[in-house]
């Protein structure tokens, strides 16, 4: 089994409190919802697998929380109640900032860290699917990590939910055939 790396991208209170709709998620009663039940099951996941190897650190799955900031930007502004994470990380998981829409850009030794943790999978759900998810499944590929997007967990921006889901399907389409295995959020196992 691949040493993996879940990546909860940008799961930030200003895609659900923004003064402009135009900025906001539509229908976070969806996706919210999976966002949690997806990290309850990885942080299960991961505490049964160091319990159950003894050790300090999972050697199956670890957990890493994206948090995007911008520099005079009302939702994004470190430190703002936008900036903050809708599902704060627990002792143990990575939080990752980023300045740009790959991770891999704002953190340079990413990768090399991750490989010198054995993680060869990363599991990528979060927002948006078009700007930050897309730039990171982007730079992992190219970092030669195998990539798995969990398809209905991963939302954009829209004037409604088929909209964001049209836009979404489409860069599923694109990762795809870029290498990336895209997997039903629903029917994924950990």
């Amino acid at each position: 089994m691949p040493h993996r790396l879940y990546l909860f991208v940008d799961i930030q209170h200003c895609f659900f409190e923004w003064p402009d709709p135009a900025n906001l998620l539509p229908s976070p009663e969806v996706y919210l919802p999976r966002w949690e039940k997806l990290l309850d099951s990885a942080r299960a996941y991961a505490a049964t697998s160091r319990q159950a190897q003894g050790a300090a650190e999972s050697d199956h799955l670890l957990i890493a929380h994206v948090q995007h900031e911008e520099e005079g930007d009302y939702g994004f502004k470190r430190d703002t109640p936008g900036w903050e994470l809708q599902f704060p990380p627990l002792p143990g998981e990575m939080r990752l900032h980023k300045e740009h829409p790959s991770v891999f850009d704002s953190n340079p030794s990413l990768a090399s860290s991750l490989r010198e943790k054995g993680i060869t999978q990363l599991i990528i759900a979060g927002a948006q699917s078009e700007n930050c998810v897309q730039a990171a499944v982007h730079s992992a590929l190219k970092e030669g990590f195998q990539v798995l997007v969990l398809s209905g967990a991963h939302h954009t921006l829209g004037e409604t939910l088929e909209e964001a889901n049209r836009i979404s399907q489409q860069i599923e389409d694109e990762l795809r055939k870029e290498g990336a295995d895209i997997v039903q959020w629903d029917q994924y196992k950990w």
